[in-house]
């Protein structure tokens, strides 16, 4: 008898244990950063390219305002954050300083919007392969993105200086 309840409490301490863990909530990723990374891509280019751009979506989960201030990356010498402006119906690329990531609101990196330019490229990304991001927010800090590379959909736009990279767009390194 006493054998049976022994196994008994070994048996029922083992269904608690059992059922605990398996209502134990997971961790997610970036948690406790605020903000949370969807879509990202980095676009392919040809051989002899020597930038490319990569592009995301944001979404901050916290009630501040937040902004992406620099990335990096190993395929890179230098990751910029940019935009498109029109002015007098002339397309431009130029350097920002930061990104806007609305508080519980989204920032989506798009062609022919805000994106990210790798420039010196180290090594020339294939489709198919994964480039690894380091995103660095001001409130919500580092954040570690790995991007597909694919082919844009944007295949009929080409952009003076930067191959397949947007629409006739000058490229103005001097923010003016």
């Amino acid at each position: 008898m006493k054998i049976v309840r022994t196994t008994y409490l070994i048996a029922a301490g083992l269904i608690l244990l059992f059922i605990s863990g398996c209502t134990t909530k997971a961790p997610e990723h970036h948690h406790h950063t605020g903000i949370r990374v969807y879509d990202a891509w980095v676009r392919a280019v040809p051989p002899n390219m020597k930038m490319t751009a990569a592009y995301m979506s944001f979404h901050n989960h916290s009630k501040m305002e937040d902004s992406l201030l620099s990335a990096e990356t190993p395929i890179a010498g230098v990751v910029e954050t940019h935009t498109v402006e029109e002015n007098k119906g002339v397309m431009s690329m130029k350097p920002v300083d930061s990104i806007p990531v609305p508080a519980n609101g989204m920032q989506e990196l798009k062609p022919g919007g805000f994106h990210l330019m790798l420039i010196q490229l180290k090594q020339v990304p294939k489709m198919g392969e994964t480039v690894s991001l380091v995103l660095n927010f001001k409130h919500a800090g580092r954040v570690e993105v790995s991007a597909p590379v694919k082919e844009s959909s944007m295949k009929n736009m080409k952009h003076k200086g930067h191959g397949d990279h947007g629409g006739s767009m000058k490229h103005d390194h001097n923010n003016g």
